[in-house]
């Protein structure tokens, strides 16, 4: 029984600060500095091993596991011109101690993913907002966001020497989950005379590391990268009365493909997967008292 058990103790402080400072009455800058930790899921801790939905690697949990430490410094600076407007820039940094790595390895002609922790990883990040709604847009309002991730985890002395046989061995690499960009835009529009709103958006989330390399009973796996992948929304509302509504909703309307790829160090790719993915429209109808 204590063989499939999982049990975290931990006591930790978790101090944060944060500075604000008017440059003018529309114009901020705002600077923190906070202490943080990441918990491992059930499903990463338990004992056992599950099968994906999709594509059949067989995800087994680490009863090891501890939690993540995290240092976070940010840095924002925001200007509201008007009522409803906004345009921001900001810049952020995480130390952390102990990432929760996901490691991919294939044994007796099956593949797994397994989560373990490194010593230390690190995340810079750039982040650029605009949102305006213009008097002339008459109920139009416009949003822009982009993130721009540049994230290192330093792989442990033991894997790098494990993965060197087959040429997979690297002193530092991207963190696991971190894209190397987020980007999306968005447009509403609100016409309240009539009851009528309106909402398009669109996401693009750029390359992903999924799974780190790591050896197998008999070879190496290569890093595993989710390709880059845009989404398309959409919601269209009329109001009627004060208490009821009817919606109609149109999610990923781009149904781009969704693939990955496994990637050597040395830049030599395989596909691993694609597929397409589903797009679905739903309309429903809304009682509020």
């Amino acid at each position: 029984v204590e063989d499939a058990s999982a049990r975290i103790s931990d006591e930790s402080w978790l101090p944060a600060l944060g500075l604000m400072y008017d440059i003018t009455p529309q114009m901020k800058v705002r600077a923190s500095w906070s202490k943080t930790i990441a918990r491992p899921t059930f499903r990463e801790l338990a004992p056992v091993a599950t099968e994906e939905f999709i594509f059949g690697d067989e995800f087994i949990g680490n009863p090891d596991l501890t939690m993540s430490k995290i240092t976070n410094y940010d840095l924002r600076w925001e200007w509201f011109p008007r009522l409803g407007s906004v345009l921001a820039a900001s810049v952020f940094y995480k130390d952390i101690q102990d990432p929760i790595e996901l490691l991919s390895f294939a044994a007796g002609n099956r593949s797994f993913i397994q989560p373990v922790n490194f010593e230390q990883g690190r995340l810079l990040g750039y982040e650029f907002e605009g949102r305006a709604a213009p008097r002339w847009a008459g109920g139009v309002s416009f949003g822009l966001n982009l993130t721009l991730l540049d994230s290192e985890v330093d792989v442990p002395l033991s894997e790098q020497e494990s993965l060197s046989a087959f040429g997979l061995d690297e002193e530092t690499r991207r963190l696991q989950g971190q894209p190397e960009y987020v980007g999306n835009i968005n447009m509403t529009y609100d016409h309240e005379p009539s009851g009528f709103s309106f909402g398009l958006f669109y996401t693009v989330v750029g390359e992903t590391l999924a799974t780190g390399a790591a050896r197998g009973s008999e070879d190496g796996v290569p890093n595993v990268f989710n390709e880059s992948l845009a989404n398309m929304n959409a919601s269209l509302t009329k109001r009627f009365g004060e208490h009821c509504s009817l919606t109609l909703k149109g999610k990923n309307l781009t149904r781009d493909l969704k693939g990955s790829v496994y990637r050597t160090p040395r830049g030599e790719e395989e596909t691993k997967t694609q597929r397409d993915t589903a797009g679905r429209i739903s309309l429903s109808f809304g009682y509020t008292w």
